[in-house]
């Protein structure tokens, strides 16, 4: 099912040291989550040599009717590929791209065709040195849709038109249509007006704006506390110890986050060579000043490391 590129959020992340290993998809659902401003949302990740792309939307905009059945595609991954600055026609609005070496590096949604000064700030935010303030170069939407697939609700709200074309959209869909807040009322074709139809509409365009204008400003907060956000999590340094721990054959028995760092308390079952672990836990790029002593229990090590603040997501 496509989700129409209105109802998406995109973001940029840099991707770790190692490829796209456990870690780092962990990594990049955590940084994902904390940047989407959505509620209840769901993701698509596309994988790049020194970036990702996330695609984000809210579970409530498409309903339950499809649950685990239906693959949920963003649009945009059905676009070409293009080269710098492109204008693309979106089932609903208009979405600007740039792209550099085959990936799409940033997006930006106007439910209307932008303006020149919309378009210019657009391009001037790209800080590409390469990429000049010109006339946008208009891509037409694509033509060829999946036919099963419902219309999103930005679509809805502006094709709705009198009783009997919504009965024949319900009968050639053949599904129920979810509304975005899950707060509208099912249309009752043999009770309902027109009229009452529109009220409902313009009422859900309104919920519709309102929920962007959040949406905007929790992407400022978000902005602000950038930051914080983008240094590496706790986790995924407690999660390098459990490996190096499985290793040796050994079990953790207890951790403390302290001063931007950890103190873990791991029991060896066999003999453990000290250097080694060490020089393990040295070699990964997230931590720095590893140390290692016994405590005053039989076969029982402490280990101190703190995180490496220039490895971030």
């Amino acid at each position: 099912m496509l989700v129409s590129r209105g109802l998406c959020h995109f973001e940029l992340l840099a991707t770790l040291p190692g490829g796209r290993s456990i870690q780092a998809v962990n990594a990049a659902e955590l940084a994902a989550r904390a940047r989407t401003p959505f509620a209840d949302p769901d993701f698509r990740f596309v994988w790049g040599d020194k970036n990702i792309g996330v695609w984000s939307w809210s579970k409530s905009s498409l309903g339950d009717a499809f649950g685990d059945e239906v693959s949920v595609v963003p649009e945009t991954l059905l676009h070409q590929d293009a080269d710098g600055v492109v204008l693309r026609q979106c089932m609903d609005g208009f979405e600007a791209q740039y792209w550099f070496k085959g990936q799409l590096s940033s997006s930006r949604w106007w439910p209307r065709k932008p303006t020149e000064s919309q378009w210019g700030g657009f391009v001037r935010g790209v800080n590409e040195p390469a990429v000049k303030v010109g006339e946008a170069t208009e891509i037409p939407r694509l033509r060829a849709q999946p036919p099963a697939a419902p219309n999103p609700l930005l679509d809805f709200t502006r094709r709705l038109r009198p009783r009997d074309f919504v009965a024949a959209a319900i009968v050639a869909l053949a599904a129920p249509l979810a509304f975005y807040t899950g707060q509208w009322v099912h249309l009752d074709l043999s009770t309902r007006s027109v009229q009452g139809e529109l009220a409902e509409v313009q009422q859900a365009s309104e919920e519709v704006v309102s929920a962007r204008i959040s949406a905007l400003a929790a992407r400022a907060n978000l902005q602000a506390y950038g930051a914080i956000i983008s240094n590496a999590h706790p986790i995924e340094a407690l999660a390098i110890f459990a490996e190096s721990a499985e290793k040796y054959e050994a079990t953790l028995q207890s951790f403390i986050l302290r001063d931007g760092g950890l103190e873990i308390v791991i029991r060896a079952n066999e003999p453990l060579s000290p250097a080694q672990l060490v020089e393990d836990l040295e070699n990964d790029p997230l931590l720095a000043g590893v140390l290692l002593e016994p405590t005053n229990r039989s076969g029982e090590w402490r280990l101190f490391a703190r995180f490496d603040e220039g490895e971030r997501l």
